[in-house]
Formats: C-alpha cells, structure tokens, sequence
C-alpha cells in the first residue's frame, strides 16, 4: 500500500479593528491668506500579524497571517473602517505517493464595517512578489502561485502541480467563481470596491493546491495582508449640528482648488435660532446652545469656500444654536414685556425679540393669539411672522385710519424716535376725489369698510363687495391705502430735497419700517428667500398669496380720478425708496407681471407692510 500522509492548511484570525481620527482647527486672518485646518492623525501600527492556526499533523501547511485595518484615509471626522474574521480554513490533502493530489479548503468569512462618506476599497497583498508558498525548513521548496484564473477542473489538472490559489467571492465587485492568483507585494488583489457606508459586507476567502507526491513534507507560506481603504475625494465639507436634521456632506474628486458653496439649508430645532456654521467643534448646552470658540471661522448659509488643494479642503462644520421661542408671546414674556389687554404691543418689539423667535412655521388658526400683537395708538391688532429672511414682517396691511386735524403717531427707525404731526386729510371711504399728482398736498389715505377674502369673489373695480372673510384668518384684511406723503410720515412736504435715496421716517408703529428694495430689509430680499423673482418678472405668481407671506390684492387709488383699479386682482405694497420726485420704489404683482421693484406716482394710494427693524 502506498503511504498517505494527511497534508493540512490553516487559515485564521481574531478581531482586529482601526481606528482612524483626524481633527481639525481653522485660523481666520485679515489678510487674503486661505484659511487652513491642522489634521491630528492617530492610527494603529502598519502592519499586525494573526498567529495561524496550525495542525498536528506533520505534513504540508500553508500559513496565512493577515492584517486587518483602515489605511490611509483622509477625513475631517472621526471615521472608521473595521475587518473582522469567524472561524477557521482548513486545508486538507491525502498524500499519495505515486499520483498528484488537489485539495481544496472550508471558507472564512470577513465582515468589513465603515462609515466612511465615499465608501471603501478591499485588498488583498502578498509579503512577496513571487507569489510563492516557501518551506519554513527547505528554502528551496515551494508551491507556485498559478499564473491565470482558474475553475476547480481546470485547476485539477496535471499543468498545475505544485501550485496554489485562493478563491475571493468578489473580485473589482463582481461575484467571483475562479481561483486566483497570488497578489503580490507591489500589486495587491482587489477584491471589492464600495461607494458609500455600509452596515456590515461580507466577504468570503478558499485556498486550493495541487501537490505533487515529489513534494517534501514541510510548512509552507508566506504573510497576506487584508486592507480596507477609504476611497478618496478631493474636497469634503460635512456638517454636524447637534441633534438634529442637517445638510447633506459635500464632496466631490474633481475639485483639488477653487471655490465651493456651503448648502443654502438653513437647519431648524424646536426652540432654537440657527446662528451659522462654526468651523472648529462648538461647546453644546442643551439649554441655551452652543458656543463657537474664540478664533474661529463663522459661515453663513450659501457662504463661498475657498479651496486650497490640501487642508482647506477638508473642513467639518458645526452648528451654532441660541435659544429660540416659537411664538411672538413667547418671546416678548421672555423679554418681560407687558400686555395691552390681551395681546403684546408692536411698540415694544426690538431686534433682540426678533432675533430670538424661530423662523415662522405655516400658518394654522392655533397660531393667531400667540403671533398677534396690538398697536397701542389705535388698539388695532395685527398677525406676524419671523420669515425665512430673517426678519419679523407684519402679515397683514397697515390699518392705522387718519382723522383730519388729528395727530398722527410716526417714527424714525434712524434715530428710534417717535413723533406726532397732524393731518389735514381723513382718511376716505368713498372714490372720486383726485389727489395731487406726487403727492405734494400732503397725506391721503382711503380705507372701505370690507375685506378681501381669498378664495371668495374678488372685489371689482367699482367697489363691490366680495365674500364674508373668515375670522380665523385676519391677513386678508384690506387695510387703509396710503399715498407717498401718508407713508412716509409726511417726508414729501418735510424733506422736498430727498428725492432718491431711503426715507427713515413712516406710519409704521415705533420698532418697524417700511421694506425698503434692495439688500436687507427689502421685498426682494424676502422674496428670494421663498424662491420667488427678486427682480421683474413679466408673468404672474401665486407664492406671495399664499401662506407664509399672506400679500394680498387691495389694488391701488388712482391719484387722478380717485377710481379704485385692480381692487382684487393686483397687490401694490410701498418702499421706503423714491426715485424721482414723482416717483417710489413698491412691491407690485398682477395677472401678467410681478415685480419687487417696481415704481408707482407718489400720489396713488398703496398697501403698507411693515418690518421690524
């Protein structure tokens, strides 16, 4: 009989996990210098070796030890990629001594972990570039490594003696059923290549060899690393904000340097107002928000980065929260304000309540009392809102009726003064009477008894009355319709020199103004923020209507014929900006154009909407 010798390979490792961590700081200068991030990376040693399970046979084994990580991964937070192994692979062959045999191993499974934004690439490496599988006690002994892919029949075949392979499951991501090649030192084996996190993807590893009976009996091997490598990007900017829903990262590998816009998102959290992104990591209060430190880099939504190829291109952005109130109420108790009646006056609104009230929600009927402030002059109420420009804006138009010969409560938003003058018109409530063209006979105003109710039938030129309003729903009050003089506080007859550039003064209540055009403060700054046209638009659009802005279609006074145009069908709402003598700035939209920037006769009478300064 001849002799049969039991030949056994082991493959086989413990858990090994690698952590990689790079944090970042940010210097802010003056000068036109980029702004840098210092990277701390701390990562486990590269290399680590697995002692192989071995057998107790004497005969053939064949020994892998394999290193287990994350290599080489630049990212701006923390970041990991782990390998883990179950089980054993045992390999094993019966000798005989006259005919070849082919012996083929169980299987391992390694499980690959990451959280790692653009995904992961796996590999397999040799500790050698010939791919052999040397004796530990005869140098001169070996198996080769077979040279192309192989099946297990086309591997089982004379050709093939003395070599050996190993079976992946996947191979450049598809599912592999060939046994391959050694990979080498210098060109290691790709096995799988990811494009995103993963929870968890399982790999599985053979061995195979055909050995010859002129094969000594020895321990045969060599050392395989296993890697798992973050995939690169060129720029990441991710963001965190403390608890709640955020931007999406950004990145991308086709911008080494140049410039890239931060997310326009602005993120909201029940109670809090969104400050800015800070770029170094913030301290976190869940009482009162976070605090960015001293020295570092604040960006604001839809901000500009500068990259620069290296450091400035890995940038981790923090939220930075103050407390903030969900309704008006509750943010003038917060200030100690006090109420008139049932509601908080408009004249104690400052920017600090302002600043301090979440950006509005839409509208529901819960949400009139709490949003609704009281005009101390004429105990006139009015709903607001914090729009998505920042700002606290009236969401209904001005009400505030002139008596001739009486006094009229204004104020300077400049100089955060009040003061009275008195009237030589009442505010009308029939047509027909003209009014001075630009205005120059002073303040006129008209105001009928009705509201314009949307969804009703609209109030037609010669002044019918459309459908009943709803209560619950006070912004489609018309309001009173203003001329220049009226709107201004008189600025026309007080200042006839000032022509072109922002009155300071108005009827609006003492902490609030007119919009003014351009920049902060205007129509179309607030338009923009609800994605609509911020210059003319030669059509018609409906989102101004609609909740949250609530603008409505009082229509306009006619300053030569004292007819009333467009009264249900076009929104005419002054600025705080003339242009000729004759001439303002205003907000006007109908059927076929919309434009928040449009001019009007300072002699016709306009809608007032209000913004707290």
């Amino acid at each position: 009989m001849s002799e049969r010798r039991i030949k056994q390979a082991s493959l086989g490792a413990t858990i090994y996990n690698i952590y990689s961590k790079i944090s970042h700081q940010s210097s802010k200068s003056t000068s036109s210098k980029k702004s840098r991030n210092k990277r701390d990376i701390i990562s486990a040693p590269p290399y680590s070796e697995f002692p192989a399970a071995t057998s107790t046979f004497s005969g053939l084994a064949i020994l892998f030890s394999l290193f287990l990580g994350f290599l080489g991964v630049s990212n701006t937070y923390a970041s990991s990629i782990s390998i883990s192994l179950t089980g054993n692979v045992n390999l094993n062959i019966l000798k005989d001594n006259t005919n070849p045999t082919f012996g083929k191993s169980t299987t391992q499974t390694a499980t690959v972990t990451s959280d790692h934004f653009t995904g992961y690439t796996l590999t397999i490496a040799g500790s050698n570039d010939t791919g052999r599988l040397v004796g530990s006690n005869d140098s001169t002994k070996y198996l080769s490594s077979i040279t192309t892919p192989l099946t297990e029949s086309q591997f089982n075949t004379d050709a093939h003696n003395d070599q050996w392979g190993f079976l992946p499951s996947k191979l450049n991501s598809i599912t592999n059923n060939s046994y391959q090649p050694s990979p080498t030192a210098t060109t290691p084996t790709t096995i799988d290549v990811t494009n995103s996190p993963t929870t968890g993807e399982n790999y599985t590893l053979a061995l195979a060899a055909r050995v010859s009976s002129n094969m000594s009996l020895d321990s045969y091997g060599q050392t395989f690393v296993l890697a798992a490598t973050g995939n690169g990007y060129d720029y990441h900017i991710g963001y965190t904000d403390n608890m709640t829903t955020i931007p999406k990262d950004q990145y991308a590998t086709s911008a080494a340097e140049g410039t890239v816009q931060l997310s326009s998102t602005i993120p909201t959290k029940a109670g809090f107002v969104f400050r800015g992104w800070c770029s170094q990591e913030t301290s976190v209060d869940i009482i009162n928000g976070t605090t960015c430190p001293n020295g570092a880099t604040v960006y604001q939504p839809g901000a500009t980065i500068t990259l620069d190829g290296t450091s400035a291109n890995n940038l981790l952005l923090y939220a930075i929260w103050d407390k903030g109130y969900n309704t008006f109420a509750d943010a003038f108790a917060a200030f100690n304000k006090e109420k008139s009646g049932d509601y908080y006056q408009m004249q104690d609104m400052t920017p600090e309540i302002c600043d301090s009230i979440v950006i509005g929600s839409p509208y529901t009927t819960a949400d009139i009392a709490k949003n609704t402030l009281i005009d101390t002059r004429n105990s006139k109420t009015y709903l607001v809102a914090k729009y998505a420009d920042g700002h606290c804006w009236m969401r209904e138009n001005l009400n505030y009726v002139f008596t001739a010969g009486g006094t009229v409560v204004a104020y300077n938003f400049q100089t955060g003064e009040t003061f009275n003058y008195t009237t030589t018109y009442a505010t009308q409530t029939e047509t027909d009477t003209p009014w001075a063209e630009d205005a120059s006979d002073g303040a006129r105003s008209f105001k009928r008894d009705e509201d314009l109710c949307i969804g009703g039938t609209d109030i037609n030129t010669s002044g019918g009355t459309g459908a009943t309003c709803d209560a619950s729903r006070p912004y489609e009050r018309i309001g009173v319709l203003y001329n220049w003089a009226a709107a201004t506080a008189q600025t026309k007859d007080d200042n006839p020199q000032d022509k072109t550039s922002e009155v300071t003064t108005s009827i609006c209540p003492k902490g609030w103004r007119l919009p003014s055009i351009g920049g902060d403060y205007s129509f179309s700054t607030l338009m923009g923020s609800y994605s609509l046209p911020t210059t003319n638009q030669s059509q018609g659009y409906s989102g101004q209507l609609q909740n949250p802005l609530n603008f409505n279609r009082p229509g306009n006074y006619n300053w030569s014929n004292g007819a009333l145009y467009y009264r249900g069908t076009g929104g005419y709402f002054w600025s705080s900006v003339g242009y000729s003598s004759a001439g303002a700035y205003d907000l006007g939209f109908y059927s076929s154009y919309f434009d928040p920037q449009s001019g009007s006769n300072k002699g016709n009478g306009l809608s007032v909407r209000c913004v707290a300064v």
